[in-house]
């Protein structure tokens, strides 16, 4: 019984991590679209479909921000379409 319990509980888990992973893509995919953010539209997803608190939901969308920032100053680095002495 335990055996079926965390099985269960496991599976629940992945399909939620996988749902969560096929809206960001969405949202990505239509806020690229459209020429904005989707902070806007993943923010009261998270609280409203998965019952995130917002001040989670807020925190998760910082820390995409933060690291899709990162990834593409360094990429502007790399391709120096920027010098590290122009600020």
């Amino acid at each position: 019984m335990l055996y079926k319990m965390v099985f269960h509980n496991s599976v629940m888990i992945a399909v939620q991590i996988l749902s969560l992973f096929a809206l960001g893509v969405g949202i990505g995919a239509f806020g690229t679209l459209i020429g904005v953010g989707g902070g806007f539209l993943m923010v009261p997803l998270q609280i409203i479909l998965y019952g995130f608190e917002p001040r989670l939901a807020v925190g998760t969308s910082l820390v995409f921000v933060f690291f899709n920032t990162l990834s593409r100053s360094l990429a502007y680095l790399r391709q120096k379409g920027t010098t590290s002495n122009s600020a």
